[in-house]
């Protein structure tokens, strides 16, 4: 857990995503994946599969079972609603290969569809797992995700950021229940937070069921 962050999608009481070094952690998965079968060269099939996934769990090893893209968690939502995103659309290239996908809630990678940059730098700074996007995007005071001043004139991250929703209502509201569920979770021995537990737990259910 951390207790500060810069990072939009962590509170400061969750992880944040600078500590998770993906291309690292996807090559020590694909390794371990190519020992067992060394012929599999499409990641994105093979990691979809629910047989493969016991054993190869690309969603929680490398990404925790979180949006990579508005750290939304299995926590608040099953973990069946999440999917699993090409960074690079295969509108633009046929590319199956484990660094060019992520694990994203259904939402947004609904959402992302086919949205493709030209600008090669700007490729860089989206893509999840060279870590920009908390240099990108930020919280503001009311929780709402907001673009940094610095790309506020960049229309592809303008255009990634409309596209995607990220800043809906939906991203605040389930940004603010995870960081009680985690203040609970922290000061769990805490028998006066009895009755905000229960509270979470019914808004949960509640918002579990409209997802």
């Amino acid at each position: 857990m951390c207790t500060i962050t810069n990072d939009y999608r962590c509170n400061k009481y969750r992880y944040s995503y600078t500590e998770y070094l993906f291309r690292e952690k996807k090559q020590d998965f694909k390794k371990k994946v190519s020992d067992v079968h060394p012929k599999i060269t499409n990641f994105y099939k093979n990691v979809k599969k629910i047989e493969f996934s016991k054993n190869f769990d690309f969603k929680k090893s490398i990404y925790n079972n979180s949006c990579v893209y508005c750290g939304l968690s299995a926590i608040l939502i099953p973990k069946s609603t999440f999917e699993i995103d090409h960074v690079l659309p295969k509108s633009v290239k046929e590319d199956n290969g484990i660094y060019n996908i992520v694990c994203a809630c259904k939402y947004c990678n609904r959402k992302k569809s086919d949205f493709y940059c030209e600008s090669y730098d700007n490729q860089e700074l989206l893509h999840p797992d060279n870590n920009h996007l908390q240099e990108v995007f930020y919280r503001d005071q009311e929780y709402y995700i907001r673009v940094n001043d610095l790309y506020k004139n960049n229309s592809d991250i303008v255009g990634f950021y409309k596209q995607l929703g990220l800043m809906d209502e939906n991203k605040r509201i389930e940004y603010l229940i995870l960081e009680i569920r985690d203040f609970c979770e922290k000061y769990c021995n805490d028998s006066s937070l009895n009755k905000l537990k229960f509270s979470l737990d019914r808004l949960r259910e509640k918002w579990n069921q409209q997802s």
